[in-house]
């Protein structure tokens, strides 16, 4: 017995967000931990490497510790608002973090010293 099941296209579009979301998502992590000396440099304060390294851990497992956060508020949006608009939000988000992250000053441009 072979039965296809065709989605609809309000169900594809939803899979193409969500893929575009996930991408974002792991992209901005992969980047921070391929990129982290450089940023350790250029974010955080000139102090001894063990210090730099335990900021950048410090920095990259926030996403970790902030998740629950997001998914009791994403998930009540989901909940009461429904899935598309939950998809959009998070993924819009996530776009202008990243857009964000592009045009950040550096540790030595807001003049900090």
């Amino acid at each position: 017995m072979n039965s296809e099941i065709s989605l609809t296209r309000q169900q594809k579009e939803s899979i193409f967000l969500l893929q575009i979301g996930t991408f974002l998502e792991y992209f901005d992590l992969m980047l921070y931990v391929h990129m982290v000396i450089l940023l350790n440099e250029l974010f955080f304060p000139p102090t001894d490497p063990q210090t730099a390294a335990l900021l950048a851990a410090l920095a990259f497992c926030s996403t970790y510790v902030l998740r629950p956060f997001g998914a009791l508020i994403f998930g009540y949006i989901g909940d009461n608002y429904g899935r598309k608009p939950t998809v959009i939000i998070t993924t819009a988000l996530m776009a202008i973090c990243c857009l964000i992250m592009s045009i950040l000053p550096t540790y030595a441009e807001i003049g900090i010293r």
